[in-house]
């Protein structure tokens, strides 16, 4: 096998940093998948609100123009104001940037953390064996 300064790969070396790569892989791929099913419920959570919401307004009275304007012509300018910033309310609400964020940062940064961790108590035992022969 080939040798370097002094360090041979074993088969257990190999092995084990095989198994280690591949649990990395799949703690990745977990948490990538965990994150985009996150993304996907939020948008489709998003989407049936602005549905429901829309069904909702369709099912509202309306009322003519002509009768509106001969009920209140004193308050039109704030009852059109007033439904208005009800309406912007419900948007920002229920859009889907004011919902929290799935999934955060520390998945990969734990899962980097315990490889490298891994890595180095490996290299630390290795060098230990070698010391003592």
């Amino acid at each position: 096998m080939a040798r370097f300064a002094t360090w041979r790969p074993t088969r257990a070396g190999i092995i084990f940093t095989v198994v280690v790569l591949l649990l990395a892989g799949a703690v990745f791929a977990g948490a990538w998948f965990v994150q985009q099913r996150g993304e996907q419920v939020r948008q489709q959570e998003a989407a049936d609100i602005a549905q429901q919401n829309l069904e909702e307004e369709s099912e509202t009275p309306v009322i003519a123009q002509e009768e509106a304007d001969e009920a209140a012509p004193s308050n039109e300018g704030a009852a059109q104001q007033s439904s208005t910033d009800e309406s912007d309310e419900q948007v920002a609400a229920n859009s889907p940037e004011a919902l929290p964020a799935t999934g955060g940062e520390i998945v990969p940064l734990v899962a980097v953390f315990l490889v490298t961790l891994t890595a180095a108590a490996y290299i630390l035992s290795r060098r230990q064996l070698q010391a003592r022969r």
